[in-house]
């Protein structure tokens, strides 16, 4: 990360202090400890520290026990150069250690729905083009093991069956033999005849056509179908992406809940306004939106 302004100010001293003791410093032995050591020592305790940088696991807790999964894109910066966590990623081989830590995902159902025999299971609608699809086939892994081992496991899956009526996912790459990551799993995802997986699997290519298509674009083009699920249903909405993406669909979603009204306390019965200002569908619609994420039910890490 860029260095502090303080930092910077702290370096620039102290390169003109060694520049003086470096005229009048020699080596007297092989243990003493020269100015260049000294000026190493002095950059690297002023130096601000390497963040860490954090992944959303693809793996599931009960699917994939004793592993984790990290879906990673290799940034390339210049020729020979990348990334400094994504290429010590790309660079790590069987039976090297890797030095991590796991802490609590945001991805979760809410915690103030009422779960079963008192509430009833939820649709989940999943949102992620390129590795923002990491967390979502977390939750489709878990929803497959829980599914085929009967849920056994206490306590019970949050993404079983008892929570989750139904799951859809919106995954988009550029091109089907580019960078489809999952196919083969996807594929199996989407097979109806697959125990706990998806209802509905959605994939846009944005440069697979003449037009781009997107995620959002495909949202839209599904909106009774989401309109339904997150509206009517109460469902919960996750969405793992880019800053852009992220707030197109919150767009999108706007569209779709304005065009039934607005999703407001009158809109179940199909009431509507003709304006879009004060008490207007979009402004439900917003109000709605914002009434999702207060309620945890829409869930979103986005990065720029």
């Amino acid at each position: 990360q860029p260095a502090a302004s303080a930092t910077l100010a702290d370096l620039a001293t102290f390169a003109a202090a060694a520049a003086q003791a470096e005229e009048t410093t020699t080596r007297t032995s092989p243990t003493t400890t020269t100015t260049h050591e000294q000026r190493l020592a002095a950059f690297l305790d002023l130096a601000p520290r390497l963040q860490p940088r954090y992944y959303t696991l693809s793996s599931s807790a009960r699917a994939d026990r004793g592993s984790l999964h990290v879906t990673c894109a290799v940034v390339d910066l210049a020729p020979g150069r990348k990334g400094a966590c994504s290429g010590y990623l790309a660079r790590l081989r069987p039976g090297d250690r890797c030095r991590a830590f796991v802490r609590p995902s945001s991805f979760r159902m809410p915690r103030g729905m009422t779960p079963p025999p008192a509430g009833r299971p939820v649709p989940l609608v999943l949102v992620g083009p390129g590795t923002g699809v990491a967390p979502m086939r977390a939750v489709i892994r878990e929803r497959l093991f829980s599914a085929t081992s009967g849920d056994v496991a206490k306590p019970a899956s949050p993404f079983g069956a008892t929570r989750v009526s139904r799951a859809a996912l919106y995954f988009g790459c550029k091109k089907p033999g580019l960078d489809h990551i999952y196919a083969d799993e996807m594929a199996a995802w989407g097979d109806t005849e697959t125990p706990g997986g998806l209802e509905k699997l959605e994939v846009a290519f944005s440069r697979a056509q003449s037009h781009k298509v997107y995620v959002q674009d495909l949202l839209r083009r599904d909106a009774t179908y989401v309109r339904k699920a997150l509206l009517e249903d109460h469902g919960v909405l996750f969405v793992c992406g880019g800053t852009a993406m992220g707030r197109a669909v919150q767009e999108t979603l706007v569209e779709i809940f304005a065009a039934a009204g607005g999703g407001g306390d009158d809109s179940a019965d199909g009431a509507k306004t003709a304006t879009n200002g004060h008490g207007g569908p979009t402004h439900h619609a917003e109000a709605a939106v914002q009434r999702m994420k207060d309620e945890g039910r829409y869930v979103q890490e986005l990065w720029a």
